[in-house]
Formats: C-alpha cells, structure tokens, sequence
C-alpha cells in the first residue's frame, strides 16, 4: 500500500475529481478515468497487481509506462519543493535597501504609505490606487516597502520582511499585498483569508459572479462594460475570500483596460473615472484604468456561486452554456493564492462544489452583458 502517497482530498466536482496534497498545497485536476487509475495505483502493492487490475485496459508496454508516470506524479506531488514556498519566517532578516519613491494613500479611513525601489513593475500598483492618493501623510500609517535586489522581490511591512519571490513571480508578491491590503481595510487578521482568487467580479446588491480566463480574454474588459451599465465591482484580478463568512470582499482597486478596448470606454458615467493611457511595464502595451469615484465599503461582501470563463472572440459563434469544471479551475487556481491550512483546502472545495460553471463566447457587448445579467436574475441557465 502507498499510503503516503495519497491525496489529502478528492472532492467530485462538476464532471471531474478536484484533489488535493497537503504537502504541496497542490491542486490537480483529475478525470474520471484519471481518477480510477490513481485509485488502483494506490490500492497495489505492486507493478504486477497493478497490471492485473488492468489488464482489459492495457497491454504490457501501456501498463508499465502508466505505472512509473503515476508513480512520479504522486511522488511530485507530495514533495516539498522548497523553491515555490515562500517563506514566512522573516523576523531576522534585514534588507539595506533605501526606497526610491514615496506615495501616501487615504482608503476606507486607513492611512498607508507606500514605497518604490525604482522598478516600473510597481506602477501596476501606484495605477490601480491612484484614486486614493494623498499628498499629506496621516497619522497611524501602516507602512509598506516594495524592494527588488539579485532578481528577488520583497515586501515589508512595518519594517519587517513578510513576503518574497522571484522577480518572475511577481506576481505572487502583489497577491501577498492585496491580502494585506484588504486585511488592514477590514480589521481582519491575514489568517481569516481562505484565499485570493485570480478575477475579476462584478456585483449587485444580493450576490457576486467571478469572471475568469486567460490573460487577453476580456475579463477585466468586461468587468469594466458592466459597471457601465448598473452593476458594481466587487475586485479585479485579485478577489478575497474570507475563510469565516465563504464571502468575497471588495478590492478597492482599478480596473486595467487594455489599448484595443479603448474605444469601448469614451462615454464614462459620472460615478466613474477612467485615467490617461500608461505602459503596462510588464506586457509593454498600453492600459487606462477605470475607477469608481466613490467606493463603498459599509456592505464590502457578496456570496459568490457563479463561475465564468469569459473569452471575446470575433470568429467563434456567440453563446453562455454550463460547462464542467475543468477549464474554470485550470485558468482559476494557477494565478491564485489559496491558503495551505488543512481546513481552509477543505473549506475551499466545499465552496467551489457548491458553484455553478459556464462559459461565454462573444464579441457583441450587448450580448455579454445581457448574459450576465440573465446569470444574476436567474439560479441555472438553460443551455
């Protein structure tokens, strides 16, 4: 028997076996038959008792390759890979690095300050929070450094060291400090954070859909075209959940619109505002950003049981169907952090069992948004 080898969960979960391995806090997505041969691996005791359980599926050959590729993956799997872990334990290490720029920013009445090692990398923050920024620094600030030194980002809080990557991962980093970020707008601890999900969400007043999909798709595009017509932003690219309440909170931050759908946005409501082109120096193509003028954070949470994976297509028919869960999870999980703790992963699949998946295709605005809405009127859709 291979015990140790075993998934810490396995959760079915819309059409295929969402499993999970403590050590790793690694998330795969399995099918069916996938799922039955990582069973039966498990349950042998060896190549030739697997082969036996096998043997209307595979040859010899088949069988002996199936074995060692199982073999491998789970043993990846519950291997501690040192490198992608970031470390927490910070208390005793110092970095002498003096930050290049300083900016004061005013949000849900706290007060940060945040500063720049000269990278322009950080400007997707100083972009996303402009709105908030102040001139004149406040009392009880909560001080954040952003530092790069040998290709390794840091980030500090409060002058201690809380978090680093690979500058290639960065955007890990800009997880950890949404997560911050948010923490300190709601007086929560980071530790209630079951996770924060790589999406972009709209809202009304009751209940949140998440919109997710490649980078390119239109997501944030879309997210944007909504709060043009009467819906809300809950988050972009970065979505909490709360461990607690299994609500997601709102991200106070801008909406990044890429150069092609400039034209999409020239007629701004007045509740909005939509800034003046920039680089992003990470894409190196050029983005506004839109931005709510006021942001409410008396009612911050919404209930979330909708999943989308949004793509813009110009050659592919237009439509909004139900689909498994495969493709949301493999575009969802990759990008996003989700706490190891034991509890929060089962907390996690409990959540993501109880959603309800769809994709939508379009390249007519009125179409999408007009689906979207149908999601939030309506509990299922009928294909």
């Amino acid at each position: 028997m291979k015990g140790s080898l075993k998934p810490t969960f396995a959760k079915y979960i819309g059409g295929n076996y969402i499993i999970w391995f403590e050590k790793t806090n690694q998330y795969v997505i399995a099918s069916d038959f996938l799922y039955h041969l990582i069973t039966i691996f498990l349950n042998s005791e060896n190549i030739t008792e697997f082969k036996r359980h096998n043997k209307s599926t595979f040859d010899e050959t088949q069988a002996r390759l199936t074995y060692k590729e199982l073999s491998s993956f789970l043993y990846e799997a519950n291997s501690l890979q040192v490198e992608s872990i970031p470390n927490e334990k910070f208390s005793d290490t110092k970095l002498d690095l003096t930050p290049v720029s300083n900016y004061y920013y005013y949000i849900g009445e706290k007060s940060l300050n945040l500063r720049f090692s000269d990278d322009p990398i950080f400007n997707l923050i100083k972009e996303r929070l402009s709105q908030f920024k102040v001139h004149k620094a406040n009392e009880n600030l909560i001080c954040f450094d952003f530092k790069i030194s040998n290709g390794i980002a840091y980030l500090e809080k409060q002058g201690q060291l809380i978090a680093k990557y690979p500058y290639s991962k960065m955007h890990y980093l800009f997880g950890k400090f949404s997560m911050e970020l948010i923490s300190n707008l709601y007086s929560f601890p980071t530790t209630s954070w079951l996770a924060t999900l790589h999406a972009s969400t709209v809202c009304d007043e009751n209940q949140a859909i998440m919109l997710v999909g490649e980078s390119g798709n239109g997501k944030s595009t879309l997210a944007g075209l909504c709060l043009l017509n009467g819906l809300s932003l809950l988050a972009d690219d970065f979505t909490p959940l709360s461990s607690k309440s299994l609500k997601l909170y709102k991200n106070p931050s801008a909406i990044s619109i890429k150069e092609g759908a400039f034209n999409q946005f020239k007629n701004i409501p007045d509740n909005l505002r939509i800034s003046e082109a920039k680089i992003n120096p990470k894409k190196q193509i050029a983005v506004r950003y839109l931005q709510e003028k006021a942001i409410d954070l008396t009612t911050p949470s919404r209930r979330c049981n909708k999943i989308v994976y949004v793509q813009y297509s110009k050659t592919e028919g237009q439509y909004l169907k139900s689909v498994s869960s495969d493709k949301i999870l493999k575009s969802l999980i990759p990008d996003s952090w989700i706490s190891p703790k034991k509890e929060h992963a089962e907390s996690f699949l409990n959540w993501i069992g109880e959603c309800q998946f769809y994709e939508l295709i379009y390249h007519e605005n009125k179409f999408a948004i007009e689906k979207i809405k149908t999601l939030f009127k309506n509990n299922h859709i009928v294909d």
